[in-house]
C-alpha cells in the first residue's frame, strides 16, 4: 500500500480504529496528546482570563480591529446591513474598508454573543484552525503524525502568528493559508484512487475515488480561499496568493504535469484549481468588491514605489530570527523594544530547532535522501520570503513592484509569512527523519558519545551547521551583556538602553540561549537517546522555547472596561462634544495612555459618539486631502482655521501644549522656576515634537505679528493648562500704554490684569509689554485688547512652571483662534476648544452659492446604520449640504408637502441624485416648499456583492450536505469511501 506522494503510508493502529475497523475520534485523541494539547492552549489561555474579566486586546485589535467588529456585531442584531460606519472619519464605509471583517463569519459571533466571548472565541479558533490546516497538509506529503505536530505548532503558535495577534484579520487571513495548500497539494495529486469492493471493479471504483478526491479538494480550495479573502487581510492574502502561485507550479512540474503525454491530466488539474480558486473569489465577493471600489478612490489608490517599499524590514532586524529580544520585547518590559518601526512587524522567531533544521537539511547526509526532493522548494519560499521582507533595501523589490496585486501591498516586512511557513514545513521535515532514523535504529542507545563518534567519521559539516543558530544567539547574548551600546550601534537601535533595562533584557536573552544550547545539545546527542526520549526531549525543547517566545510577545490581558474605555474621562468627552463630532491633536501621541481612556477613534464606537477622525488602513482620498486626517489623532494644522471642520460638524478638539508653544533657548529668557523651591509642581508634564522650530504656527503660513484695533480681544493659546510666572508681548508698532493685557482662565473666561501689572520695557523696536504675576497662576493662555488705538504686536513668550521659557508660536496657533475656537476647560490633561462655528447636521446654500435666504432645516444625529431624515423649508430653489463624508454609493429621496397643505400630506418619494460638495453631500431642491429628504447608504457593488456571496454560500451548504448524505449512504451499505486512506499510526 502507498500513500500521498508515493509516501508509504503506515496500517492504522488498534489504538486509532474503533470496533468497526473504522477511525475512531477518541482513539485519535488518546494518540494524539501534543495535537490535543495545542488545540486546546488557545481556548484555555484566552478562556480563563474571561472568567476574570480580562481579555487580550492590544494594538491595533483594541484601537481599531474590534470596536469595529463589536459595531458589525450590533448592525447584525439590529437588521442593518454592516456597510456604513456614521462613527469615524464623518462616516466612511464599513464593509468597504476591510479592516471591519463585516463579512467574515466569526465577526457575526458578536451579533450572537456576549462581545467578550465572541472576541475569546475569534481568537482561538484563529489559531486551531491554523494548526489543524498546517497538520493536514504536513500529513499529506507522508510526514509522520508527530513531526506534522512539530510543524503544525511551530507554524501557528510562534513567529508570524503570535506577533501578528495585534491584527486579527492578519492572523485569520493566514490561518487558511495551509488550507489552501492542502486543496492544491491533493488537487495536483496524480496518485490512482483506489477499488471499492463490488459494482464495477477497480476501475469504476478508481473512477468514483478520482471524482470523491477533486470534489472534495474543489470544496476545500473554494472554502479556503474564500475565508482568507473574507478575513480582509490585503497582506495575508497576498502573501498567500504569492506562496501558493510558487507551490502549485512547482506541483505541476513536480508531478509530471508539464511532461509530453500529459495534457489531459494537466488540463484536469488545472481546471479544476481554477475552479476551486473561482468559487472562493465568488464566496467573496461580498468583500472584495466593494473593498476595491472603495480602494480606487481612497488615499491608497495609486501605489508609489516609495509607499510600497516603506515598510521594509530593516535587514539587521533578521538578527530577531535567532535573538528574538535582542531589542527588547512587546510589552515595554524588561526593556522597551528600542529597534526601528514595531515588535510586531519585525520579528519572525518560530524556535530554535526550526533553525537547526533549515542548516541542517543542507548537508550532505540529509539531501541526498529520496525526501529531498519534497522540502528544496521550501528553501526557495524561504529565500523569497526574506528577499520580499527586505523589499527596497534589494533589487527583489522592483520585480516586486512589477506583479499586479502585489504592487499594492504597504508592509512588506509582513512578508515573513513565508518565512515562518517554509521554518514550520522544514522542521516538520527534519524531525521525521531524526526520529524516522531512531527507529529504524529499534530505538535503542547507538553510541555512548556521539559527538565525538560523528565528528571522526566524517559529519563534521553537520555537527558545525547545527550549533550555528545557537552560537549566533549565545555571540548577541554575550554582547547584550558587556557590549550593549555596540549593539546597538550594530544593529541601528533609534534609542539607547539604559543599563538597568539593558541588563534585565540581557537575562531574558540569556534564557533564550541556554534553551537554545539545550536543544543544540539533544540534536547532537541524539543517538545516546531512544526515539521515544529523544521525541520527548524535542518536544520539551519546543514547548518551553516557544512560552518564553509568547510571554513576552503576547502582551497581558486588559480588563474590559478598560478596553471599552467606561471612564470618566471617556464620559466628559461625550459631555463636551455635544451634538456634533469631536477631533484630537497629538500626533507623537504623547499621551498615548490617557489616550486609551479618553476613548479615542476608534474607541468612540463603544459610545457611539462621532468622530471626524478614525484609524484604519483606507480612507477617502479626498476627505484625507481636504482634513489630513488618517492615523489616529492626526489632521493637518492649516484646516483648523478654513471651513473644513464646520462643515464636518465638529464642535470639539482637544490637543496638548506641546503644540501650541515651542521651547525657547535658555539664554533667551531668565527661567524663574528652575531653581525656585517655593513653586508649586507643574500641573502636567509637557512634551514637545522631537523637532519643534519645524512645527511654528509661521511655518505654516500663521503671520509673525498681529495687528489690534477696535478693542477687539485677541487670545494666543497654552494648549491647556500651565502655571504662568510671566509673559512678555513685543510691541512693532502703536502705543505700548494702549494694550491692555490678562490670562484666559481655566474656564475658558478672560480675565484682564490690573493696568499696574504692565510694564514697557525696552525702547524703539525692542519694546514690549512685560507682566510679572506676583505668584504663579494657572491659565489657558493669554489675551490681549487695544483700549482704542491700533497695535502691532508680535509672537508673546512666557514662562511657565511646565515649560520654563517658551514662545507662543507652536503649529496649533495657526487657526485655533477665538471667535473660531474657544478655549473651554480641561479634559484630563488634553486642552478643550470649543469651535463657535461649526454649522449641524444640515444647513441649505443658494444653488450659485452664498446663504440661503428664508430657509429652516431640521436634522438629527444620523442612525447607526449612517441613514438620516432631514425636513427643509425653502421659499426658492436651495441646496441642501448635509454633513456626512462623501463617497460614492449614498442615495436620497425627496417627499414634497401637497398643495392641499394638509399635515403629513407628502407626495411619493423621489430620487435625486447625491452630489458631492468639498468633502460632504448635497442634493437640489427645485423650488419653494417643504421636504422630507431621507439619506441611505446602499452601494450597488456591496448589495451584489452580498448577494453573490449569499447564492455561493448557500450553494455549498447545499454541496457539503449532498456529500455528507452520500457518505452516510455509504457507510450504511458497508462499502468503502472512495479513495479512503486509512488513518495513520500515531507517531
Amino acid at each position: 500500500m502507498t500513500g500521498l506522494d508515493d509516501q508509504p503510508v503506515a496500517a492504522p493502529s488498534p489504538d486509532t480504529v474503533g470496533p468497526s475497523g473504522r477511525p475512531s475520534w477518541t482513539a485519535w485523541v488518546r494518540s494524539h496528546p501534543g495535537m490535543v494539547a495545542a488545540l486546546i492552549g488557545p481556548l484555555l489561555v484566552f478562556g480563563i482570563t474571561q472568567l476574570f474579566g480580562m481579555t487580550y486586546l492590544s494594538g491595533d485589535n483594541l484601537i481599531q480591529n474590534f470596536p469595529m467588529r463589536v459595531l458589525v456585531g450590533k448592525d447584525v442584531t439590529h437588521g442593518v446591513m454592516p456597510l456604513w460606519n456614521p462613527y469615524l472619519f464623518s462616516g466612511t464605509p464599513l464593509l468597504g474598508g476591510f479592516n471591519a471583517g463585516a463579512a467574515y463569519p466569526a465577526t457575526w459571533l458578536t451579533a450572537l454573543l456576549p462581545i467578550f466571548t465572541a472576541w475569546t472565541l475569534t481568537l482561538a479558533v484563529a489559531y486551531d484552525v491554523a494548526l489543524v490546516g498546517m497538520y493536514w497538509f504536513l500529513r499529506r506529503q507522508g510526514i509522520t503524525s508527530t513531526a506534522a505536530t512539530f510543524g503544525a505548532v511551530t507554524f501557528s503558535l510562534a513567529g508570524y502568528m503570535s506577533a501578528q495577534q495585534v491584527h486579527i484579520d492578519l492572523i485569520e487571513g493566514a490561518a487558511w493559508l495551509p488550507w489552501i495548500l492542502v486543496a492544491v497539494h491533493g488537487l495536483t495529486d496524480r496518485r490512482p484512487g483506489r477499488a471499492i469492493d463490488g459494482g464495477g471493479g477497480p476501475e469504476l471504483g478508481d473512477r468514483r475515488a478520482a471524482r470523491w478526491r477533486t470534489r472534495g479538494w474543489v470544496l476545500v480550495l473554494t472554502l479556503a480561499l474564500g475565508l482568507t479573502l473574507l478575513a480582509g487581510a490585503a497582506e495575508a492574502i497576498i502573501d498567500s496568493g504569492v506562496l501558493v502561485g510558487i507551490y502549485w507550479v512547482w506541483r505541476l512540474a513536480g508531478q509530471g504535469y508539464l511532461r509530453r503525454g500529459s495534457g489531459r491530466a494537466l488540463l484536469a488539474s488545472v481546471g479544476t484549481t481554477l475552479a476551486g480558486l473561482a468559487g472562493g473569489v465568488a464566496l467573496a465577493t461580498a468583500q472584495w468588491l466593494p473593498g476595491l471600489i472603495f480602494l480606487s478612490q481612497s488615499q491608497r489608490s495609486t501605489a508609489t514605489y516609495s509607499f510600497f517599499t516603506s515598510g521594509s524590514l530593516d535587514d539587521r532586524l533578521l538578527t530577531l530570527a535567532a535573538s528574538p529580544f535582542a531589542l527588547g520585547t512587546n510589552q515595554g518590559w524588561p526593556a522597551a523594544y528600542a529597534g526601528t518601526y514595531n515588535f510586531p512587524e519585525v520579528t519572525s522567531y518560530v524556535g530554535i530547532l526550526a533553525l537547526i533544521a533549515a542548516c541542517t537539511l543542507f548537508v550532505k547526509r540529509w539531501r541526498t535522501r529520496p525526501e529531498a526532493r519534497q522540502w528544496w522548494i521550501w528553501y526557495g519560499i524561504l529565500v523569497i520570503g526574506v528577499l520580499s521582507s527586505l523589499g527596497g533595501q534589494t533589487p527583489f523589490a522592483r520585480l516586486m513592484y512589477v506583479i499586479p496585486g502585489v504592487r499594492s501591498e504597504r508592509l512588506l516586512n509582513r512578508n515573513l509569512l513565508l518565512v515562518d511557513v517554509a521554518l514550520a514545513v522544514l522542521l516538520a521535515w527534519w524531525v521525521h527523519l531524526i526520529l524516522g532514523d531512531r527507529e529504524t535504529a529499534g530505538g535503542a542507545v547507538a553510541d555512548a558519545n556521539p559527538v565525538r563518534a560523528r565528528w571522526r567519521a566524517g559529519q563534521r559539516a553537520e555537527i558545525v551547521v547545527t550549533t550555528i543558530p545557537f552560537a549566533f544567539a549565545a555571540l548577541v547574548g554575550v554582547l547584550l551583556w558587556v557590549a550593549g551600546p555596540f549593539l546597538g550601534r550594530l544593529l541601528d537601535i533609534e534609542y539607547t538602553l539604559g543599563t538597568g533595562p539593558r541588563l534585565r533584557l540581557a537575562g531574558v536573552v540569556t534564557a533564550g540561549v541556554v534553551i537554545a544550547g539545550v536543544g543544540t545539545w539533544t540534536v547532537l546527542a541524539a543517538g545516546r537517546f531512544s526515539a521515544r526520549r529523544l521525541r520527548r526531549q524535542l518536544a520539551a525543547v519546543l514547548v518551553v522555547d516557544l512560552a518564553l517566545f509568547n510571554l513576552f510577545v503576547i502582551n497581558p490581558p486588559i480588563t474590559q472596561a478598560a478596553a471599552q474605555a467606561r471612564t470618566a474621562l471617556a464620559a466628559q468627552l461625550a459631555a463636551r462634544t455635544g451634538d456634533g463630532r469631536f477631533i484630537i491633536y497629538d500626533p507623537d501621541r504623547f499621551e498615548t495612555q490617557e489616550l486609551y481612556t479618553l476613548g479615542q477613534t476608534d474607541l468612540n464606537i463603544y459610545r457611539r459618539l462621532p468622530s471626524a477622525q478614525g484609524y484604519t488602513a483606507l480612507t477617502d482620498g479626498g476627505y484625507y486631502d481636504a482634513t489630513g486626517a488618517h492615523l489616529q489623532e492626526t489632521l493637518d494644522p492649516t484646516t483648523l482655521a478654513g471651513p473644513v471642520w464646520d462643515r464636518l460638524n465638529v464642535t470639539t478638539l482637544l490637543a496638548l501644549p506641546g503644540y501650541f508653544v515651542t521651547p525657547l533657548p535658555a539664554s533667551a529668557t531668565q527661567n524663574r522656576s528652575s531653581g525656585n523651591p517655593n513653586l508649586p509642581a507643574p500641573a502636567t508634564r509637557v512634551y514637545f515634537p522631537s523637532d519643534p522650530s519645524r512645527h511654528t504656527s509661521t511655518d505654516l503660513g500663521a503671520p509673525a505679528s498681529v495687528t489690534l484695533r477696535d478693542r477687539a480681544a485677541r487670545p494666543w493659546y497654552f494648549g491647556g493648562r500651565l502655571t504662568l510666572e510671566r509673559f512678555s508681548i513685543p510691541i512693532e508698532q502703536g502705543v505700548p500704554t494702549d494694550l491692555q493685557v490678562g490670562l484666559v482662565t481655566l474656564s475658558g473666561a478672560d480675565r484682564w490684569l490690573p493696568v499696574g501689572d504692565a510694564h514697557v520695557v525696552g525702547t524703539g523696536d525692542d519694546r514690549a509689554v512685560d507682566v510679572n504675576l506676583e505668584r504663579p497662576e494657572g491659565a489657558g493662555g493669554i489675551v490681549v485688547r487695544t483700549a482704542g488705538r491700533p497695535v502691532v504686536v508680535g509672537i508673546p513668550t512666557a514662562v511657565t512652571v511646565e515649560t520654563g521659557g517658551v514662545a507662543l508660536d507652536g503649529q496649533l496657533q495657526y487657526g485655533v483662534n477665538a471667535p473660531h475656537w474657544v478655549f473651554t476647560g480641561m479634559v484630563g490633561s488634553f486642552g478643550v476648544f470649543n469651535n463657535r462655528a461649526a454649522q449641524g447636521w444640515a444647513w441649505t446654500r443658494a444653488p450659485g452659492g452664498g446663504p440661503a435666504t428664508g430657509s429652516t432645516v431640521t436634522a438629527v444625529t444620523p442612525d447607526q446604520s449612517g441613514d438620516q431624515r432631514i425636513v427643509v423649508r425653502t421659499a426658492a430653489p436651495t441646496v441642501l449640504v448635509r454633513s456626512a463624508s462623501w463617497t460614492s454609493g449614498w442615495h436620497a429621496s425627496v417627499r414634497t408637502l401637497r398643495a392641499d397643505g394638509r399635515s403629513g400630506a407628502y407626495g411619493p418619494p423621489r430620487a435625486v441624485p447625491v452630489l458631492q460638495s468639498g468633502v460632504v453631500q448635497a442634493v437640489r431642491l427645485p423650488g419653494p416648499g417643504r421636504y422630507v429628504v431621507t439619506f441611505r447608504y446602499r452601494p450597488a457593488a456591496a448589495l451584489v456583492g452580498i448577494a453573490v456571496s449569499g447564492v455561493v454560500g448557500a450553494g455549498l451548504v447545499v454541496w457539503m450536505a449532498f456529500e455528507v448524505v452520500l457518505a452516510v449512504r455509504r457507510r450504511r451499505t458497508g462499502a468503502t469511501r472512495p479513495g479512503e486512506v486509512p488513518g495513520p499510526t500515531a507517531a
